[in-house]
């Protein structure tokens, strides 16, 4: 069966269930909202704890972007638009460099309409974590209260929006910022022996922390490295450099996907549990190096297997199959389930996987991309 065909159908239920939670949720009615509750405890989540400008649902408004570039439909901006609405009108506060993601979106937004209100943010999301702490090699520290520890997290949710912001405002500052946090946890934050990453270091002790292979944090490492790559010029000193970089890690990765196009939440731990974060963050990684050209069609072999993994996971639109949230060093709980770390990038996988196969239908070619689903 054409991929193409089942990418498009799959696509409008996943972007169905984001629009829901962005912006339909804002006006839910008390027995919606009920459900919600319900949904969030199976899930082993606090249905209490507000979540609206978090970096999780910057993941499911970042899928957006991808969808809108699948079919260009300008309602897609236009949600977004109202999905940030209300954070403006609270004063858009950022505490933490985890909503550096939102960053990520708003430039986007500010690509497309050029409001300045989104500018004034992303200047506000940028002198945040020009504010915080850092190892002496560039690191930003996860929080300012970890003693110095920078996390894999970090590396993926900041260098994307930073090397965005940067080339978008020319600021070299921003780029560097990004640049140097790339260099620090490739230099710092690896495992020799596997070349996998740890969750974390600290610099200041000389120690790794955390566990190798974090499936999620492999993702969150492997993104924030490509989506970086994607905007810093060819010409750039390190732009080689963390290119090989990526292509190392990528090619140690793929070695550990599962039969069934799945990547465990340890990825090692072969026979251990898939988690759906994990698969869907490298395969978008992977997909879009392909759409960037700095890896070959070569591997789509394993984008092709990811995707049929995530969609037997499908059920209504919701992913399924992911790992908990992560809620500190040495604890992933055990709890899988639908969360906005898969949904999200789940969404925007399959969204340039669709546009893959656009592209090769439009130029005549006529190989395509084909997966058998069973």
């Amino acid at each position: 069966m054409n991929i193409s065909y089942i990418a498009q159908k799959q696509l409008l239920s996943l972007y169905n269930v984001i629009i829901d939670e962005l912006v339909r949720g804002q006006k839910l009615n008390i027995k919606s909202k009920l459900k919600n509750i319900r949904i969030a405890l199976l899930n082993g989540q606090n249905p209490f704890k507000s979540k609206k400008y978090f970096w999780p649902n910057a993941l499911l408004a970042q899928s957006l972007e991808y969808f809108f570039i699948f079919n260009k439909d300008y309602k897609t901006i236009e949600a977004l638009e109202y999905y940030y609405s209300r954070w403006i009108k609270s004063g858009a506060k950022v505490d933490y460099i985890d909503q550096a993601t939102h960053g990520y979106v708003l430039a986007f937004l500010y690509e497309q309409t050029n409001k300045e209100i989104y500018k004034k943010i992303l200047d506000s999301i940028y002198n945040f974590l020009r504010s915080q702490p850092k190892t002496p090699s560039g690191g930003l520290f996860y929080r300012k209260g970890n003693n110095g520890t920078v996390l894999v997290d970090g590396v993926g949710m900041t260098c994307p929006f930073l090397t965005r912001y940067g080339v978008l405002f020319e600021n070299k500052d921003a780029i560097k910022m990004a640049l140097d946090q790339i260099i620090s946890y490739l230099e710092h934050g690896l495992d020799n022996r596997s070349k996998l990453p740890y969750h974390g270091y600290n610099e200041n002790y000389g120690i790794n922390v955390g566990i190798i292979g974090w499936g999620r944090g492999v993702g969150w490492l492997l993104i924030g490295l490509v989506d970086t790559l994607e905007r810093i010029s060819h010409t750039d000193s390190l732009y080689e450099y963390i290119k090989t970089k990526f292509i190392e890690i990528t090619d140690t990765v793929i070695d550990f996907q599962k039969a069934d196009g799945s990547f465990s939440w340890l990825l090692e731990a072969t026979s251990g549990e898939s988690d759906s974060s994990a698969t869907s963050m490298i395969a978008y990684s992977i997909q879009k190096a392909i759409w960037l050209g700095i890896i070959d069609d070569k591997y789509l072999t394993y984008t092709k297997k990811a995707f049929k993994s995530i969609n037997n996971l499908i059920d209504e639109g919701r992913v399924q199959g992911c790992s908990g949230e992560c809620i500190g060093i040495g604890l992933y709980p055990q709890v899988f389930g639908n969360y906005p770390w898969t949904q999200g990038p789940s969404t925007a996988f399959i969204a340039l996987l669709a546009v893959h196969e656009k592209t090769l239908s439009q130029s005549g070619n006529e190989k395509g991309v084909y997966v058998e689903i069973k």
